[in-house]
């Protein structure tokens, strides 16, 4: 059973899809996209770049943000770099899902924008989805690319970097682009 709702944040709209993981029956709860403002206070922190490779993530991490880049391919957009702060935040987030077994973009750090702040990474941009009671990545991605709020996320060519978590049948994936100069270790995996 899908069940369609609407929500607004920072003057974006976003589509719901729902239902009950626990039940088996897949979900995908609203996509979410937000833009930072300069002046906000975030601080500038310079990750230290580092060679990454495929083995650095799980497989599961991997499949997804191939499936995803595929369908950024099929548009002629750029690929996505896997970026670890991303997949620690959308791991944890998919956790606290798993943890209260529903889909939600809020968790005790806040939303994506004030975890990433948390994190203290200068973000511009960053939008998440998730979804509930995927057992397969190809299934998850494909879910959210057959939902179009999702799906715009996905096709934003304002990201430049993906993470990705999993818990459970509980998933993750949070996109940003980031303050000029801010440099991170990224991975655009070979698939």
């Amino acid at each position: 059973m899908l069940l369609l709702r609407s929500i607004a944040f920072f003057a974006t709209s976003a589509v719901l899809l729902k239902a009950n993981p626990v039940s088996g029956v897949e979900e995908l709860g609203s996509p979410l996209a937000m833009e930072n403002k300069p002046g906000s206070g975030i601080r500038d922190v310079n990750l230290a770049a580092r060679a990454l490779s495929n083995s650095d993530f799980s497989d599961d991490i991997i499949k997804v943000v191939c499936g995803t880049n595929k369908e950024r391919e099929k548009m002629k957009l750029p690929p996505l770099k896997i970026y670890s702060v991303l997949n620690e935040i959308a791991q944890k987030h998919s956790s606290y899902q798993n943890s209260n077994k529903k889909t939600t973009h809020d968790d005790p750090g806040g939303t994506l924008g004030k975890r990433l702040t948390g994190m203290s990474v200068r973000w511009s941009f960053c939008a998440e989805n998730v979804a509930g009671g995927f057992d397969d990545t190809q299934r998850v991605v494909q879910a959210w690319m057959n939902s179009p709020g999702h799906k715009a996320n996905i096709l934003n060519n304002r990201i430049k970097a993906i993470g990705v978590g999993r818990d459970g049948k509980y998933w993750t994936q949070n996109f940003a682009d980031f303050s000029s100069g801010f440099t991170y270790d990224g991975l655009v995996p070979q698939c």
